[in-house]
């Protein structure tokens, strides 16, 4: 697929044959099998890669589909459903900002409210799909495959389009060769996730590859394709989500001490040696990237690459407009209105839900932020070990990248999961 997808025509081909197979697969097993959930999964980790191989008629449709599979898993699954009124509320919450969105005439406000809100509304909907739904434990191992085969096919494809690594490091900022020639966020974003999915597999002795050695290559590829983006965020809410998952996980195991060390030591020899080579491929501009430092080692004054001064405008038109905000997506031309010379779109879903939405972007906030937390203390650190580790992999995403791929607000919903041992016979979810 890699390969494939450096070819013209053929991805947007069979992109779109497997947009109609799974939404037929959804309708005709009736989600029996939770196979919204894993269509879900596989689309949202080939989100990026898609994009970046040109493969999608419309820049944001993945999400659209990971919509219509959640919804479509609601309706015709025939087990009860536990609707949440509490995901219902924000969803409509979400879209009385709507009504206040305020965008230059020549701007396609359909458009600018779709870039906003789609990924939110995949939040959402996750959030009434997957809410006091219970998962097999089983099945944890099959979401981790199917999430890494988009990913695989991701460094395949930035191996054929970037064979030559040489020549193309020359600063420290975000690198967009390095990234297929696509977004270095976005697709950081991806890689950093499929860290986390390698690396618990293979501490959960969930084989990919079917084969260890082949896994942690895979780990080793992918951590190293991380890096050379250039792009921070993804790759340490990566690392940060796994050393929260390693802390509950191993608290669960009987050989606690031991795993924890032995591990570690694995992590740290296998960290030190990708960090070293990936200096010496890059000319030592990745030690400066990661100590915020320009090409010639001189300390940056802003450490997040202008993400702050764009957070603090949108503090102060919260505080300006404190009730509905400014309205959805209006963030960027305001800026440009006020004359900020700021012309990017926030990177950061807090300080937008609060500038675009106010005091209802504050609820929603307290809301998100609060819902999955109260759950941790009813489960054991098995469950908590994943149920955190996507909360936590959530607002870090949000931080750095708001909710611009499908990712954050998927994830989010898994947070609402929980893993049980299941007896013969029994269905993967129930509710």
């Amino acid at each position: 697929m890699g390969y494939v997808f450096t070819l013209p025509v053929i991805p947007v081909i069979i992109t779109h044959v497997l947009f109609l197979f799974a939404i037929l697969h959804v309708i005709k097993s009736s989600d029996k099998n939770n196979e919204a959930f894993f269509w879900s999964a596989f689309f949202v980790s080939a989100e990026v890669f898609f994009r970046m191989s040109k493969a999608l008629i419309s820049y944001e449709s993945i999400k659209y589909l990971v919509i219509l599979l959640m919804m479509l898993g609601l309706f015709f699954g025939k087990r009860k459903k536990n609707i949440s009124l509490l995901f219902l509320l924000y969803l409509i919450l979400l879209s009385i900002g709507i009504a206040f969105t305020d965008v230059p005439s020549d701007i396609s406000i359909r458009q600018v409210i779709a870039f906003n809100l789609s990924g939110p509304f995949v939040l959402g909907i996750s959030g009434l799909y997957f809410y006091r739904s219970r998962i097999g434990i089983e099945n944890i191992n099959k979401f981790l495959y199917i999430s890494a085969l988009p990913i695989i096919s991701m460094v395949s494809y930035l191996f054929f389009k970037t064979p030559n690594l040489t020549d193309i490091f020359e600063s420290t900022g975000s690198n967009f060769e390095a990234s297929g020639g696509f977004g270095p966020n976005q697709v950081a974003s991806i890689l950093g996730f499929g860290i986390f999915v390698f690396a618990v597999s293979i501490i959960i002795k969930n084989r990919i590859s079917g084969f260890l050695i082949i896994d942690i290559i895979l780990l080793i590829y992918v951590i190293f394709r991380g890096f050379i983006t250039f792009s921070r965020g993804g790759v340490i809410a990566a690392f940060v989500t796994l050393f929260i998952f390693s802390i509950f996980y191993f608290v669960s195991q009987k050989k606690m001490v031991y795993l924890s060390v032995k591990y570690l030591f694995i992590i740290s020899f296998i960290l030190t040696g990708i960090w070293i080579y990936t200096s010496n491929i890059t000319n030592g501009m990745i030690v400066n990237r990661y100590t915020n430092k320009n090409k010639i080692g001189e300390k940056k004054e802003d450490i997040t690459s202008g993400r702050s001064d764009i957070f603090k405008t949108e503090l102060n038109y919260f505080l300006e407009n404190p009730i509905f905000g400014i309205g959805v997506g209006s963030g960027k031309y305001k800026r440009l209105e006020d004359g900020t010379d700021i012309e990017a779109t926030t990177h950061n879903e807090i300080g937008r839900l609060l500038s675009e939405h106010g005091l209802i972007g504050l609820l929603i906030l307290i809301f998100l932020i609060t819902f999955p937390i109260f759950r941790l203390k009813k489960l054991d650190a098995f469950n908590n070990a994943f149920i955190f580790s996507f909360y936590i992999f959530w607002l870090l995403t949000i931080n750095h990248s708001a909710m611009r791929i499908a990712f954050p607000g998927f994830i989010y919903g898994m947070s609402l999961l929980t893993f049980i041992q299941l007896k013969p016979n029994e269905n993967t979810i129930h509710r």
